[in-house]
């Protein structure tokens, strides 16, 4: 129970629910803007999701979905 491990649940939440909304792998920024949070934080709550997200590189941006998504391009 390590202290900088425990995350908000209204943080995990938020993530989820706004990958959800988009539908498709988004960017930091597209999560960013999709939970109304800075850049910086939105990439927080990312990492802080390790296991439960699945992010590839997509040139110079990373595709962060959610582990049971579909990747991008594959319909």
């Amino acid at each position: 129970k390590s202290p900088s491990r425990r995350v908000p649940v209204s943080d995990q939440e938020a993530v989820v629910t706004a990958l959800a909304k988009i539908g498709r792998p988004a960017s930091n920024d597209e999560l960013a803007a999709a939970m109304a949070v800075s850049k910086g934080e939105s990439s927080k709550r990312v990492s802080s999701l390790n296991g439960v997200l699945d992010k590839r590189r997509n040139g110079r941006y990373l595709a962060i979905r959610l582990r049971d998504q579909q990747p991008a391009g594959n319909s």
